[in-house]
């Protein structure tokens, strides 16, 4: 599943959960939504990362 998919499915979901107080009624539940959500952002920022590099090789990090 591509990753700006799974991202906006779970934004959605956390967003319910959010507008309907169940991240208090399920937190172990919630927490694993945030967890997903920040795995998300981090593969899309480290995509991002080299599709960038890979447009500018002489200004690649690392």
């Amino acid at each position: 599943m591509p990753v700006a998919l799974v991202y906006n499915e779970t934004q959605h979901t956390v967003e319910r959960f959010e507008n309907i107080g169940m991240e208090g009624d399920m937190p172990e539940a919630y927490d694993k939504l945030l967890t997903i959500l920040d795995d998300a952002v981090k593969q899309q920022r480290e995509n991002t990362r080299v599709m960038l590099d890979a447009d500018h090789p002489s200004t690649c990090s690392g």
